[in-house]
This record gives structure tokens, sequence and C-alpha cells, in this order.
């Protein structure tokens, strides 16, 4: 795993690779919200859920929204329905419930963010690369171009499909807020073969859904 300061020394090597966010749950987020639940009235009051909610909602989840979904509905004879939906973020009764009940727990679900990127997570990019080091490295460079606007029109328009998909991928970051510091990075390299990366690219993407960067 390679973070985004550790990338000059990604291999130079063809492959493909997976971009992952570490889950942002501090000391300091735990602390203000168990301070917060305990000057309302114990158990899991209906305000103390929202509380609760709204809290996870803006730490965990706001990131990981869906982009609305351009949907057409048609039937043989039929009237015809096209539009844009939104995606309606969703967690469970009991999980806020809980939380609120009892907000020490946070304290165990820290501890296993911490340590859930790769084995628990979903990559929110895939890609694959004739040089995973400088396909990275760019991913890099963009990445710091959209988060400072005073460099706006420094880069250029991207012409290929990879320069296009490096973009996206770099605007969706900023757009999102994923913290650059929180971003890794895992490869793997293909010394046979390499051509087959288009195709494990293609594959994993399938299997795997990535937030950003569909195709």
């Amino acid at each position: 795993m390679y973070s985004l300061r550790d990338l000059d020394s990604a291999p130079l090597e063809s492959g493909v690779y997976a971009w992952y966010f570490r889950y942002t749950l501090t000391k300091r987020d735990i602390e203000k919200i168990i301070n917060e639940l305990s000057n309302m009235p114990s158990g899991a009051t209906p305000e103390r859920c929202e509380r609760m909610e709204g809290f996870l909602s803006s730490i965990l989840f706001t990131v990981f929204q869906e982009e609305p979904y351009n949907v057409r509905l048609e039937g043989p004879l039929k009237p015809k329905y096209q539009g844009i939906i939104d995606h309606v973020p969703s967690m469970t009764a009991d999980l806020i419930q809980r939380l609120a009940e009892c907000p020490q727990r946070l304290w165990a679900i820290k501890d296993v963010l911490e340590a859930a990127v790769p084995e628990f997570a979903s990559p929110i990019y895939i890609g694959m690369a004739k040089s995973l080091r400088n396909r990275l490295l760019q991913h890099r460079r963009l990445i710091d171009h959209y988060k400072d606007a005073t460099v706006a029109g420094v880069i250029g328009t991207p012409q290929s499909e990879e320069e296009q998909a490096d973009h996206s991928f770099a605007r969706d970051v900023v757009r999102r807020r994923f913290s650059p510091n929180r971003l890794v990075v895992s490869v793997r390299t293909m010394t046979s073969d390499s051509d087959a990366r288009v195709d494990i690219e293609n594959i994993l993407k399938r299997i795997n859904f990535p937030l950003c960067g569909r195709n």
C-alpha cells in the first residue's frame, strides 16, 4: 500500500491498481458526540437518535453518497418516463438506536475502521497503467491541481480516455472532500502478458463497482 506522498517509490512496471480511502473517525469526533449526548436524556430517545444519525452521516457516509441515476421507463403501448432520481442515503434504525443509547461503542468502531483498509473496504477507484508509478504520480498532480484553484489551466485539457479518467478521478476526490492524506493505493504488477491489465481492470470494476471512475 502506498500513500499519496509515497508514490515516488511505486513500481515502474505495468499493472493494475486500486485507490482506497481510510475512514475518518477521530478521537476528537468521538469525544465531541459523547459529550453532546451526555447533556441529553439517556436512552435511544428521538433527540439522541437524530443527533447520532447526523453525526454518522457527516463523519462517515456523506463522501460515499451515490451520484443521481438517469432512468428511463417504457413498456409496449404505455407512456414513457425519463428523468433523474437521487440516491436516498439510509441507516438502519437499530444501528442509530444502539449507538445513541451507548455512544461509547464508537471507540470499538474507530479501532476496526482504522484497520479496515483494504481488508474490509471497497476501492473507490480501480485503474491500470503501462507504468504504475507514472500514472499514480499523475493522479497526485491532478488532485493537487484541482485542490488549488490558483493553478487552474496549468494542466491543460485532457485528450485521451486515460487522461479524461485521471481528471475525473481527481475532480471527484476534491468534490467529495476525500482527504488526500487518507488516500492509499494498492498495486499489482504484471511482468507477463501485461496487456491483460485492460481486461483485469474491466473485470475488477464490474465486481467491485468503485465509487469513482466507473465505465
